[in-house]
């Protein structure tokens, strides 16, 4: 199905993987192990050939054991009702080992956000300006995963990906485990090279309306199977491009990407485009543990979503105050998640005529039945 709505792809189904190119395993004995363990002969089909895949994808993505960068994320929106286009974006530092991961950003529509990742539980602190005055707050909760914010990197770079009818992003063997299909590995020609590719499908529910999402995975052996483009089709229509148009090799067989372009589509019209450039790469070195401890300010509100009160802190996080309920307390502050335009098809506009129609007989009504009051009340 991709295929056709991607015309300027071309595929060709295979249910083996077969000659390899050159070269591909510097990364060392990890993927030379894979490589033997699951490479399937002529009579292994298409099960084997998907733990192929997995297996050497996630031994490159386990290559890269710690390190940090730089994110720059550019977004333009044009919206569907032709007004004015609509620039999003965000900027920071990331840290990532077995420690943790942690995102420092300037985000332009929520001010600076600065999280922390770490034994499943994710603690925030943001700083943004409300009518012209500072406000600082933060939060804590659990969150199965760290990739919950647009400027992620792994979210970006597509070494986390996107879960469809979910803001969820997750590695890719996670990703297989949520789809309801899983179609076979074959081949994809693009102008990055040949790639091998797998197909998931995944159906779920939104406003009592059953959705169908086929997510095709394409992988790139020259970069040791990390993926390289990541198509999104919704109920027969294109949503979503991502391609890593750049990979930087930080060591002999270590991949990272670099640059990553995405387009947005409603129908047959793009509707957005998104720029991601990764810099100032360092991979495997020791980040220090003080990396993933923040600094809050003196008394100020946290939101515990897990233990369902707020209070206040010192500067490391220890409770200062009493308790009290969140539904008492103040609100959390506006986390900057992963804000994508909407690609639903705008509604007909004779579709508002019956509920507007309801809402001004209402109205009418009850005017009548105040002046009817009135009138009562003034003759006696």
């Amino acid at each position: 199905m991709i295929s056709s709505i991607l015309a300027t792809s071309h595929r060709t189904r295979h249910h083996e993987v077969q000659s390899l190119p050159p070269g591909t395993w510097r990364g060392g004995v990890v993927l030379a192990f894979c490589l033997s363990l699951w490479m399937p002969s002529s009579s292994q089909g298409s099960d084997v050939s998907l733990a192929f895949l997995k297996a050497v994808h996630v031994s490159s993505r386990q290559l890269l054991r710690s390190g940090s960068c730089h994110i720059e994320f550019k977004l333009t929106y044009t919206p569907a009702d032709g007004s004015a286009a609509v620039h999003q974006g965000c900027s920071g530092d990331y840290w990532f080992s077995d420690g943790g991961v942690r995102l420092r950003v300037h985000d332009e529509q929520q001010g600076d956000v600065d999280r922390v990742w770490k034994d499943s539980v994710r603690t925030g602190l943001y700083r943004r300006q409300s009518s012209g005055r500072p406000v600082v707050g933060a939060d804590i909760d659990r969150s199965a995963t760290p990739f919950t914010h647009r400027c992620d990197v792994f979210a970006r770079g597509l070494l986390a990906l996107h879960v469809p009818g979910t803001v969820v992003y997750v590695v890719f063997e996670r990703l297989v485990e949520k789809a309801s299909e899983v179609g076979d590995v074959y081949r994809l020609k693009t102008e990055h090279g040949d790639l091998l590719a797998v197909e998931l499908t995944f159906e779920y529910t939104v406003l009592n309306h059953t959705r169908t999402t086929v997510v095709e995975i394409a992988f790139d052996p020259k970069v040791n199977y990390l993926v390289r483009r990541a198509v999104y089709v919704t109920d027969g229509q294109l949503k979503k491009v991502y391609v890593v148009e750049q990979f930087k090799e930080c060591s002999p067989g270590v991949f990272f990407p670099e640059r990553v372009r995405e387009a947005t589509y409603l129908g047959r019209n793009q509707i957005g485009t998104a720029l991601t450039e990764i810099s100032r790469i360092r991979i495997n070195y020791a980040v220090p543990d003080s990396i993933f401890r923040l600094k809050f300010p003196h008394g100020v509100y946290v939101s515990d979503s897990i233990r369902g009160t707020s209070y206040r802190v010192d500067r490391e996080g220890n409770r200062i105050s009493a308790e009290t309920p969140l539904s008492k307390g103040p609100p959390p502050p506006a986390a900057a998640e992963i804000m994508l335009p909407t690609t639903e098809e705008p509604r007909p506009w004779y579709s508002y005529l019956v509920p507007a129609s309801l809402a001004i007989l209402v109205a009418a009504g009850i005017a009548a039945v105040v002046r009817r009051w009135r009138r009562h009340r003034q003759a006696t």
